[in-house]
């Protein structure tokens, strides 16, 4: 246990100072671009993130799964080597596809924001592809330290790209975007150099690998679906009827809320090499432990934030962002259940549940996309909130179903 949570710490702090790199970068960019130019950016970065986890075919979750119990150099390579041809046709696939979008429509959704920036959002989808990959990778097989060691580095030179664009190039909403892409190429470039004493030469791609890796995505592929249409399409939704202010308002807000998030992100991702070599069962006495644990902790972060709420926003954003406020304490309301749903994730994926946890997932994102369709005209982004908050509490209610299943298992293995 001592062990876990010192990896839980190592991670964590690169995760906290990426975090507070992005912190930085929206205290920034609030004051600069305003609440317009925020929704801007945020727009086209739900854009990008909805691609991104459609045409991604959830193939980083998938490598979680092929290294269960089978962590060697040789799976590796063959991982390895299958998502390159892999994420080279998905990537063309999610172009072409908006291609089609952006010429098609009238007005609206992409052909609303400014050219350049649809290019350039778009430039961003392999990367995010491969940077997911990386981080899966390499946590699986126990080299999570050095994955930390290239986001330090990546946020670190990404944020002064932004920086240099805003300020020395006066290229404002493109500046985040910008910082974004570099960040996420020097991170891959770290994570692939870290990769190289694995890798044989020349690499061999296995069709059956290719096979092996498309199939699990197309299981569990729903349920990336699903937790995508919880967590961002809300800003795609609120940037068809809504103005591009009020969508940098809500994005504010959700990245605020992501920041305490990333604690779940950090245990999941060390969890993940835990599942792998010891297999789930084995693996729930110390998993069920970190849930209490964790879960506690978020309960007394959101009274905390509950309250301290008008001083952090205003600080950190400025009097142009008090609409912010109300929203992120309703988001608070929901965090609880995006805790619990990302510290079971490990135990779904160990167990190859991928359909099951689709359709869990798919109940509850859909209720959330019809849900948002129906009030967010009228209400805007506080129906956006509120139904977040609903469909989490769907999550609470599964998961927490599926952990007592766990805990009777387990019991039955081990007592």
């Amino acid at each position: 246990m001592h062990l876990i949570w010192a990896k839980i710490v190592t991670t964590f702090s690169a995760r906290a100072y990426g975090t507070t790199i992005e912190l930085i970068t929206l205290l920034i960019t609030a004051r600069i671009l305003g609440p317009d130019g925020r929704g801007t950016v945020a727009s086209i970065l739900a854009w990008t993130a909805l691609f991104s986890a459609v045409f991604g075919l959830s193939l980083s979750q998938v490598i979680v799964y092929r290294f269960t119990n089978n962590v060697s150099d040789s799976q590796f390579n063959r991982t390895f080597s299958a998502l390159i041809p892999l994420s080279f046709i998905l990537c063309l696939a999610g172009w072409l596809c908006a291609l089609v979008i952006y010429t098609q429509t009238e007005s609206g959704g992409l052909k609303q924001l400014p050219a350049g920036i649809v290019i350039l959002g778009f430039t961003l989808l392999p990367f995010i592809m491969w940077e997911s990959y990386c981080s899966h990778l390499l946590s699986t097989t126990g080299r999570l330290n050095q994955y930390n060691t290239g986001l330090v580095i990546g946020k670190t030179l990404g944020f002064t790209t932004m920086l240099i664009v805003i300020f020395l190039a006066g290229l404002g909403i493109y500046g985040p975007i910008i910082g974004n892409l570099a960040a996420l190429v020097i991170t891959i470039l770290i994570a692939v150099l870290t990769m190289r004493e694995s890798l044989s030469k020349p690499l061999h791609v296995y069709a059956s690998e290719m096979i092996s890796l498309v199939s699990g995505g197309l299981k569990l592929h729903i349920n990336t679906i699903g937790s995508f249409l919880l967590m961002t399409i809300d800003i795609v939704i609120l940037s068809q009827y809504r103005s591009m202010e009020e969508v940098g308002w809500y994005q504010a807000a959700t990245q605020l809320i992501a920041v305490p998030l990333m604690l779940p992100g950090v245990v999941t991702m060390v969890l993940y090499s835990k599942v792998a070599d010891e297999g789930p069962v084995k693996v729930w006495a110390t998993h069920r432990r970190l849930i209490q644990q964790i879960m506690g902790a978020m309960g007394v972060v959101a009274v905390v934030c509950y309250f301290i709420a008008p001083d952090l926003v205003s600080l950190l954003l400025g009097s142009e962002f008090t609409e912010t406020i109300p929203v992120f304490r309703i988001l608070l309301l929901a965090m609880i259940g995006m805790c619990f749903s990302q510290l079971m994730v490990a135990q779904w994926i160990g167990r190859g549940l991928f359909l099951q946890a689709g359709f869990i997932t798919i109940a509850a994102s859909l209720t959330n996309v019809i849900l948002n369709f129906y009030f967010i005209p009228t209400y805007g982004m506080y129906a956006a909130a509120w139904t977040t908050v609903g469909a989490f509490i769907i999550s609470i209610i599964t998961n927490g179903i599926f952990a007592i299943m766990i805990e009777r298992e387990w019991k039955c293995t081990y007592s």
